[in-house]
């Protein structure tokens, strides 16, 4: 048995290109995928800068606040208020974060009026001449406010505390 086999001779123009039409079309959706994700990353990076200065003015305040309840501060406040009727201001502080940038942060501590003092605590021991019942104290509230903001950024914490004090009777 004999086979024979016949062979076209490909000329050009039997090409049409869809080969070339589809690889194509397949690299522009490969690049349109690339931009997408680009830009979701670009975002993800923002976001997470964001949280992070969010992050660090709370962390700031937080800092101010505890640095502007000690109990010094609140005496020098009492004084200052019963002498002039100001509330004292506390800070500037600066603390260093990441890069040399730093977190700005401040406060006021501020006497409230007179309000009536807690029984005094078994086991606590207090001068007779300094407990609420001799008259020569009262008890107030002081209210702290600090402020932090981180430089260059829109990142800003607004934090507040009471502390409850005896202080001298006027």
């Amino acid at each position: 048995m004999h086979i024979t086999t016949y062979q076209h001779p490909v000329t050009l123009k039997h090409q049409q290109g869809a080969v070339l039409l589809w690889g194509l079309v397949g690299l522009l959706v490969l690049a349109g995928l690339g931009i997408a994700a680009g830009r979701i990353a670009t975002m993800d990076t923002k976001i997470v800068g964001n949280a992070m200065f969010d992050d660090f003015s709370y962390q700031g305040a937080e800092a101010s606040l505890r640095r502007s309840t000690n109990l010094y501060l609140v005496e020098q406040t009492a004084k200052q208020e019963i002498a002039n009727q100001t509330a004292k201001e506390v800070g500037p502080y600066l603390d260093a974060i990441n890069g040399g940038e730093e977190i700005s942060s401040a406060g006021t501590i501020s006497m409230g009026t007179k309000i009536t003092c807690p029984p005094v605590l078994q086991g606590v021991a207090m001068s007779t001449s300094a407990s609420p019942k001799s008259g020569n104290v009262s008890c107030r509230l002081f209210t702290v406010n600090a402020d932090s903001k981180v430089p260059g950024t829109s990142a800003e914490s607004q934090h507040m505390a009471g502390i409850l004090k005896f202080v001298p009777a006027e």
